[in-house]
């Protein structure tokens, strides 16, 4: 939905209910065994009691909708089981810096909401996301495994599991996500740039360009992505090419430190020493 709160759409509905309320209430007051002008007085005071307790339910509920984190919180008190609230409102601390209540606030609507369903999956990713930015590597991956196997076609959730087991060093596991994610989406670029990283990481520098070729071919035309490129031509030595790929990276971003250091070295050992030194200089500005 587009509108974070929805409340207007019953508006049009409840014309018909106000129109026999009215109506339900002129017919009670016109029963009344009261003379005419005190008839009035009562029917003057019931609509202004109304108007006041409408009103003051009407100011209490803008104050519900005065912040995202408010609507949601509100939504939470009274569906403590809508886990898709949960993740809002947690994703709405997260954006106002409130991380540690954000992780607590999703771990315990993941523990307390019974069953397994995609929007479990989804949870368990956004909290992936929390704790990895927390630096919490060990139980981020845990909780990407659980988001995968709840719904395996969750490409984000293998992406970022693969991720933080390459932080963690465990190459080979970080490559098989890869390959599912690659085997379910061949077109998948992210996915061809991460396990491009990764074969370089591990050494496998020809299988590394491959996948980096077909990236590029897809459209990820990325500085980082041609530094990658530009290091892993380097390490076979394939200097010009490798030239090549670091000054397309700084073309597209000009303040890349790494690219303008790597850039550097490989015209220093061409013997282009003034040109090395300015890409020094840059690189350390």
């Amino acid at each position: 939905l587009d509108d974070l709160a929805c409340e207007n759409r019953m508006y049009l509905p409840l014309a018909a209910l106000a129109s026999l309320v009215v109506l339900g209430g002129a017919a009670w007051l016109g029963r009344l065994p009261i003379p005419g002008q005190l008839r009035q007085r009562v029917a003057v005071g019931v609509v202004a009691s109304l108007v006041s307790v409408l009103g003051l339910m009407t100011a209490h509920r803008n104050e519900t909708y005065r912040t995202e984190e408010s609507i949601w919180r509100d939504t939470v008190a009274k569906q403590p089981l809508n886990l898709r609230a949960s993740v809002n409102l947690a994703q709405s601390l997260k954006r106002q810096g409130k991380l540690k209540e954000a992780i607590a606030q999703l771990q315990s609507a993941i523990n307390s909401t019974p069953g397994a369903s995609d929007v479990h999956a989804w949870a368990s990713y956004n909290l992936g996301g929390m704790l990895t930015a927390q630096g919490n590597f060990e139980e981020a991956g845990r909780v990407y495994a659980d988001a995968v196997r709840l719904k395996p076609d969750l490409m984000e959730a293998r992406m970022q599991l693969a991720r933080v087991w390459r932080h963690q060093g465990r190459l080979k596991d970080a490559l098989a996500q890869y390959q599912e994610v690659l085997t379910r989406d061949p077109d998948h670029a992210a996915a061809h740039v991460d396990l491009g990283t990764a074969l370089l990481q591990g050494g496998a520098i020809e299988e590394a360009l491959e996948h980096f070729r077909v990236a590029l071919q897809a459209g990820a035309n990325d500085p980082e992505l041609h530094h990658k490129v530009g290091v892993a031509l380097a390490t076979l030595g394939r200097m010009d090419e490798a030239v090549e790929q670091f000054e397309q990276a700084l073309r597209a971003r000009p303040e890349y430190a790494q690219a303008h250091n790597n850039l550097g070295v490989l015209l220093a050992e061409q013997d282009k020493t003034q040109e090395a030194i300015a890409h020094y200089v840059q690189a350390l500005a």
